[in-house]
């Protein structure tokens, strides 16, 4: 879930970093999936931007706001990306101590965020990934990880892994992880992890693409209907997400109400922090 915004972070220039963080691996549908879809849902996804703006404009709108945002890392204090900037960029050798420089007049929240970064990217940093792990051992070894890393630490959510059924009015679904608001009890957001760190399986991921965006529909529907009795505004509020992992790539999804009916926009988008020489 994106964290609330900095102030401070507004004016801050994006930060170089010296590689590219772009890959093939994203969420796709093909064209007729997404015409199929949005009867129901606007597939807000980067992949889709020229049919979007022609159709959705809207839609098409919040994807390149969402885009801004995150190029400037407003959700970010300056004092967190000057951090994360120089923990990424450094060398092997010098990892260790870039990751282990305090934060200065840190914030409580900073100091929590600090603290899942850090404690990530040692991780990382000192397991053997194999590239050619199967998507469970992924899952469990990887992925999992961070999300326990966040549970713990802000103690606001639960989250549950691995292959939870997940049952909904109209139909009943399998997903790999989930997450849940500790204050009421009810699911907020849903993971998949479409294979492990090999090529991507191009089938695997339209068939996870599509199938989140139901599921986030559902949830969201099933929430709805259970306050029939409160206003509109309040229901273009609620918001529930999902998250795509695609080879190298984690994706974060918005689902909320549309014009008729519900959209998904892609928010956010970033490549896996893998350890620098333990990806064979």
């Amino acid at each position: 879930m994106p964290l609330p915004k900095n102030k401070k972070a507004k004016n801050i220039k994006a930060p170089h970093i010296p590689f590219s963080t772009e890959t093939p691996h994203k969420p796709i549908l093909l064209k007729e999936t997404a015409v199929s879809l949005s009867s129901r849902i606007v597939p807000g996804l980067k992949t889709l931007m020229g049919n979007l703006e022609l159709k959705y404009p809207d839609v098409a709108q919040e994807i390149k706001y969402h885009l801004c945002e995150q190029a400037k890392l407003v959700s970010l204090s300056e004092g967190l990306v000057k951090w994360l900037h120089t923990a990424l960029t450094s060398s092997l050798d010098t990892f260790d101590m870039a990751v282990n420089v305090p934060l200065n007049d840190a914030c409580e929240q900073d100091q929590k965020l600090q603290f899942i970064f850090h404690s990530t990217l040692v991780d990382l940093n000192n397991q053997t990934i194999e590239r050619h792990a199967s998507e469970r051992k992924f899952l469990v070894e990887q992925v999992s990880t961070i999300f326990e890393y966040i549970e713990s630490v802000f103690g606001l959510v639960m989250f549950y892994c691995l292959f939870i059924i997940l049952k909904k009015e109209m139909t009943t679904y399998k997903v790999d992880a989930l997450a849940i608001a500790k204050m009421t009890h009810r699911e907020f957001a849903i993971i998949e992890a479409s294979g492990g760190l090999s090529m991507q399986d191009r089938q695997h991921t339209l068939d996870d693409t599509e199938k989140t965006l139901l599921e986030g529909a559902e949830m969201l529907q099933g929430t709805l209907q259970q306050y029939l009795d409160a206003s509109i505004e309040i229901a273009r509020k609620l918001k529930f997400y999902t998250i795509q992992i695609i080879v190298d790539r984690i994706v974060l999804i918005e689902i909320s109400m549309h014009t008729t009916h519900f959209k998904a926009v892609e928010v956010r988008s970033a490549q896996w922090p893998f350890s620098w020489n333990s990806v064979g």
